[in-house]
């Protein structure tokens, strides 16, 4: 349940993961997050500086869309 999620993430000291709900939790508490982006647009992650992004080094962020279905 999302209810008994939201305490763990919120007092996490980094999340590492994909473009989630996971993240999105994180970085509104404060908390610094690894992102991987593979199949999600810049722009969900562009609103907050306690994101950092991973994304294939071969690959332009701005090129990141849904469909991607990019391989890490």
């Amino acid at each position: 349940k999302i209810e008994e999620v939201i305490p763990f993430l919120c007092s996490a000291n980094m999340y590492v993961g994909n473009d989630s709900f996971g993240s999105h939790i994180t970085v509104q508490s404060g908390i610094k997050s690894l992102v991987i982006l593979l199949d999600s647009p810049k722009a969900y992650t562009d609103y907050s500086k306690n994101y950092q992004r991973i994304f294939p080094e071969n690959i332009k962020i701005e090129n990141i869309t849904h469909g991607s279905n990019l391989n890490p």
